[in-house]
């Protein structure tokens, strides 16, 4: 290795500063900013080779050649790079194919959303009531669709409130309502460590904790589904 291999190596390192060869520094920068980035050192899924294959495939179906290509000799292929030699380009090689491999497996996501589902149970103060609730998993959160039966509507200063709970007893609070024949609630934690769902009856100016009053009481599934 020479002289200036080591700089290149040190320098991508971020362990020196040193003069690079002339005309190498912004290429250098560019790679060590690319090399600094998280997401080039995720670990890809198990599928990515098929979503990787199927999605080339797609591709090559979807676009039509304008002309034909000339022949070319069959041989290595090779991706263009600033001109930096030796180390240089392997760790640019590295980091780029890095790049490529995760934005091909974010676009090689065929599984859907995923969503969870529970049945929901009265409890004693309620025990004409069940129905169910299925979860669904967005970028905003978790859409929680819930829909009882046998639940009386309260008004008039009382409310409902639906929770989330862990197996530790901590508990956040999803959404409020009157009727609980066909409400949506919004959870920002995820049901499979807030597995617990329970509604509560509420007081206005009783405060915000949960009352002492359950009335629906459910659990996530162990397994998870997903749309077809």
């Amino acid at each position: 290795m020479s002289d200036d291999d080591d700089t290149r190596v040190s320098y991508l390192a971020g362990e020196a500063n040193g003069p690079l060869p002339t005309g190498e520094r912004a290429s250098m920068d560019r790679l060590r900013g690319l090399l600094a980035t998280p997401a080039v050192w995720v670990e890809p899924p198990a599928t990515l080779e098929m979503d990787v294959v199927a999605a080339v495939v797609q591709a090559a179906q979807l676009r039509a050649p304008r002309r034909t290509a000339p022949r070319r000799r069959a041989g290595r292929m090779w991706l263009a790079f600033p001109p930096v030699r030796a180390v240089g380009i392997s760790g640019m090689a590295a980091a780029a194919v890095a790049a490529i491999v995760i934005g091909l497996a974010s676009l090689g996501s065929r599984g859907g959303p995923e969503r969870l589902a529970m049945v929901v149970s009265g409890t004693a103060l309620a025990p004409h009531a069940h129905g169910r609730a299925t979860l669904l998993r967005t970028p905003s959160g978790w859409e929680v669709q819930l829909s009882v039966a046998g639940l009386p509507r309260i008004a008039r200063g009382r409310y409902y409130e639906a929770w989330l709970r862990d197996a530790t007893g901590e508990q956040v609070a999803i959404g409020t309502f009157n009727d609980a024949r066909r409400v949506t609630l919004w959870a920002g934690v995820s049901p499979t460590t807030f597995s617990t769902l329970t509604v509560t009856v509420q007081r206005l100016g009783a405060g915000l904790a949960a009352s002492g009053t359950w009335v629906l009481t459910g659990a996530v599934g162990t397994r998870a589904s997903h749309r077809p």
